[in-house]
């Protein structure tokens, strides 16, 4: 593996089957999976720092979870 390219990165298990889940539904392998979400939450930091969002990048997508777990 060429390292001026890439890292490896180490996450607990239950982490990396979640992430695993993630990446399978929206067919995207694990690695594709993070780099969208870093993409993700680097958009809504930007947002939020531009104030087009009253939630930080942390509380909108605790809103969005606590959300999902209340419908099911």
């Amino acid at each position: 593996m060429d390292t001026t390219k890439y890292k490896s990165v180490t996450i607990g298990i239950g982490t990396w089957k979640k992430l695993n889940q993630l990446a399978h539904k929206e067919m995207r392998s694990v690695s594709r999976t993070i780099e969208y979400l870093v993409h993700e939450h680097k958009y809504f930091e930007k947002k939020y720092v531009d104030g087009e969002l009253s939630l930080t990048p942390e509380e909108y997508f605790k809103s969005v979870r606590l959300e999902e777990k209340a419908n099911g």
